[in-house]
């Protein structure tokens, strides 16, 4: 009885220590710096534009994400959804008219 008293003593011990670790390095995110960051922001920045582009259609966005992610397979996300916001945005001629006759 006093072997597992003190065994269990002994767990929540150790758990309070761990539990002491993790509270202590607190909630707040970290910042990341560097590439990370930018592209973060990159992505955040061009994904508005899309969705806006998209007129909120969520779906389309991300099936026009996808479709630029098979043509080009290497590009991170905010790079595949500048292209894509510039295909949505490209201003297409208009076709040329019959002159009447």
């Amino acid at each position: 009885m006093i072997l597992t008293t003190l065994g269990l003593g002994l767990v929540g011990a150790a758990a309070l220590a761990l539990g002491a670790q993790v509270f202590r390095r607190g909630n707040r995110p970290t910042i990341t710096s560097g590439a990370t960051r930018r592209d973060g922001a990159q992505e955040v920045y061009w994904e508005a534009r899309l969705l806006a582009a998209c007129s909120g259609n969520r779906a389309a966005l991300e099936r026009r994400i996808k479709g630029k992610a098979r043509q080009f397979p290497g590009m991170k996300r905010w790079q595949l959804m500048r292209l894509a916001y510039l295909d949505v945005t490209a201003r297409h001629p208009a076709r040329p008219s019959v002159p009447a006759r």
